[in-house]
């Protein structure tokens, strides 16, 4: 997304969690896990968001059971097996490693970059770039998987920093690195009340 920060300099943000962007990770294999479906799939459908409908349609699914299959049961956990996508287990099975954690890592990694240096281009230029969210605030692999390949932005990683942050504010980009990379954690509690506090006095 693209906020404006408070002296109005733009900057390109990518929010990481395991959610939403784990879905987005599942659309190009939700067929994957059913040979017959991914078989009666054509590979242009297979590739975009028809694939939805057509799997509803080859399914019988309702909308509420293709949203849970979306939501629920898609992205990370599909990839690998770990119960409820958690990050955590998929690192920690890479490590090991486990081939289809590494291959979902780096699908992470492939797809967030094309976010960032996307929105680095419509807004001509980022003047920093956030990591946000569960796994932006907590994972030091799922942002190395980025970072690594923002290379031509000029983007450079600095691995002992990265690895030491976790869920606190701080920069882990090299001095020398073009745009700057900075992990900060989230307030959503403290934003919902400024919120609701700015509605009520609307009122």
């Amino acid at each position: 997304s693209t906020v404006q920060m408070p002296t109005g300099i733009p900057v390109a943000t990518v929010a990481i969690n395991g959610g939403a962007n784990a879905a987005l990770l599942a659309m190009q294999i939700l067929a994957v896990s059913d040979p017959e479906l991914a078989a009666k799939l054509d590979e242009k459908r297979a590739k975009d968001a028809a694939a939805v409908l057509a799997i509803m349609k080859e399914k019988g699914y309702t909308p509420d059971e293709m949203d849970t299959l979306l939501n629920k049961k898609s992205g990370f956990q599909a990839l690998t097996g770990c119960e409820g996508g958690d990050c955590r287990d998929m690192c920690a099975k890479a490590d090991k490693g486990d081939i289809a954690s590494i291959t979902a890592l780096e699908m992470f990694g492939h797809r967030c970059a094309l976010y960032v240096g996307g929105y680095n281009t419509l807004i001509g230029g980022a003047d920093a770039i956030v990591m946000t969210g569960g796994i932006g605030e907590n994972s030091a692999e799922g942002r190395a998987q980025i970072v690594k390949r923002l290379g031509a932005l000029g983007i450079k990683l600095d691995k002992a920093a990265n690895n030491k942050l976790r869920g606190e504010l701080g920069v882990i980009s090299t001095k020398d690195s073009k745009i700057p990379v900075v992990v900060i954690p989230t307030n959503e509690e403290l934003m919902i009340a400024r919120d609701t506090v700015r509605v009520l006095k609307a009122k």
